[in-house]
């Protein structure tokens, strides 16, 4: 099922790399969206993520 071409993988893989922290995020919040909140709003985050479980 993991049968991606190689330049999908490297860019999956650079994504990894760049943002280990992506993993613990949403899929749905873009990774700049992630940097940009967690940099200055952390809580809010938490806050987007509860919406969206809750909808």
């Amino acid at each position: 099922v993991f049968n991606v071409p190689p330049p999908h993988d490297a860019l999956s893989v650079m994504a990894l790399e760049l943002e280990p922290c992506a993993r613990e995020t949403p899929p749905c919040v873009p990774p700049k969206l992630r940097q940009k909140k967690n940099r200055s709003t952390e809580p809010d985050a938490a806050t987007t993520n509860s919406e969206e479980h809750d909808a």
